[in-house]
């Protein structure tokens, strides 16, 4: 995996400089409070990030949030995004792993209500030691379960989706962690040969 840093600088909004700063900036400044964010644009490949298609006529939308502290009681939030260029193919495997993520999850929060309601009513007059046990026992026994149904489920629905040259299984092939305080916009990419091509398109 590789990845890059994209510069930015958090200055003032009454600054003198301001307007020429706006207009010095490609991507559109971000405002937050009493401050302005502004940062170099970003040209993206015309393939995807995932298989290296050419055909791309979807777009994931990448996010990022820059944390900014002016002091110990201030901080600033500015939220980033990137449309960057998808295959269909691709996002269509992405969308149903997380679909499946999501759903064995509600299915475990089903089964411990079931399981709660189930130990409220038949154990009311066992012991809080026999009570609390069964809890466990039901939590541990129906997330078991649960990670056995997304195992089983995500190579039936997710793998058939996918192309032979996909790098990425279940997550977007290119990512933007949010920012800490005094940090930098790092883009990661899964395909190093899709990171090269980044690379050369923006001199980087």
């Amino acid at each position: 995996m590789k990845s890059v840093e994209i510069a930015y600088e958090v200055r003032p909004r009454q600054s003198d400089s301001e307007q020429a700063w706006r207009e010095m900036a490609l991507y559109p400044a971000k405002e937050a409070g009493s401050h302005l964010l502004v940062m170099r644009n970003i040209n993206w490949p015309s393939q995807c990030p995932c298989c290296l298609s050419e055909e791309t006529s979807s777009y994931h939308t990448l996010k990022c949030e820059v944390n900014w502290k002016v002091d110990d009681n201030t901080r600033y939030f500015f939220p980033l995004e990137w449309r960057v260029p998808y295959c269909s193919t691709c996002l269509d495997h992405v969308k149903m792993h997380s679909s499946i993520t999501i759903g064995v999850s509600i299915a475990w929060v089903v089964l411990l209500a079931l399981g709660g309601a189930f130990s409220s009513e038949y154990l009311k007059t066992a012991s809080v030691y026999l009570q609390i046990a069964a809890i466990f026992g039901i939590g541990i026994g129906s997330g078991a379960l649960c990670l056995w149904l997304n195992k089983v489920l995500k190579p039936i629905l997710v793998v058939p989706r996918k192309t032979p040259t996909c790098v990425a299984d279940g997550n977007y092939a290119v990512s933007a962690p949010s920012v800490p305080p005094g940090g930098k916009v790092q883009i990661y990419f899964e395909s190093d040969a899709y990171a090269d091509a980044f690379f050369a398109l923006n001199g980087v």
